[in-house]
């Protein structure tokens, strides 16, 4: 139930300031990408060990941007999702389309598991979950760190135990680390085919398959809408999980 119109119209301008506050948040780090990589030509092109370079100086870049946030590298990730499956959570904060494509395995695929796997959630599962994974610490990740960085953030704001995945999925495939796509039943199904976001940003190691849109911008504004929307009147939304 709306509250009064002249404090829903304060709440509302209240909410688009923090849309438009992440929005040029968005494309800010969009430009500092590019003057990072010079041309911003789309990173295909490049060879292996050029996107893993140019990967490690978006890791350092988004390092200084969250200074307070725990990181971690997709390395110890993976060992600590694989030692300690039940002290972690992993919280996917990338949108839907992102998310078909391909997701982190926390296993080995056929790997024989002596106990239950790390969980592996969309941001909006684990927002509907916060209070029963309380005492577990959500790694966050997205493509190379900056939308992760923003939610593990907030969730450490909010008390929550929280830490970002350094370089996102692009880093776990620079290790030859499993992905895993949702079969017609819901099954995870092993897949070398990872979302990029951007053609710049396909940052993938050897062996994978990036896909990305055509215009990440366009992207990045209907994210934004879906994302104040989601804070504006609550609910799911299909189209974004990016914070």
């Amino acid at each position: 139930q709306l509250p009064h119109t002249a404090d829903w119209l304060r709440h509302l301008y209240a909410e688009a300031t923090v849309a438009a506050v992440a929005a040029v948040a968005a494309i800010a780090a969009d430009m500092a990408w590019r003057a990072l990589t010079g041309s911003g030509a789309a990173a295909p092109t490049l060879r292996p060990a050029e996107r893993k370079q140019q990967l490690a100086e978006t890791e350092r870049l988004f390092a200084d941007k969250f200074p307070n946030v725990c990181s971690v590298t997709a390395r110890e990730a993976h060992a600590l999702l694989q030692h300690q499956p039940g002290s972690y959570v992993l919280v996917d904060v990338r949108n839907k389309d992102e998310q078909q494509v391909s997701m982190l395995q926390p296993g080995q695929p056929g790997a024989v598991l002596t106990q239950q796997p790390a969980v592996v959630l969309t941001q909006q599962q684990f927002e509907q979950r916060k209070e029963e994974l309380g005492d577990k610490t959500a790694i966050c990740y997205c493509t190379v760190g900056y939308r992760s960085g923003v939610y593990a953030q907030q969730l450490q704001q909010q008390g929550i135990q929280a830490a970002n995945l350094s370089g996102g999925i692009c880093a776990w495939t620079q290790e030859g680390l499993p992905l895993a796509a949702a079969d017609d039943d819901g099954s995870p199904v092993p897949t070398n085919k990872v979302h990029t976001y951007a053609a710049r940003w396909a940052l993938h190691g050897e062996g994978y398959e990036p896909v990305w849109y055509g215009n990440a911008y366009v992207r990045m504004v209907q994210d934004g809408l879906a994302s104040l929307g989601q804070r504006l009147f609550g609910g799911s939304n299909s189209s974004s999980s990016s914070s």
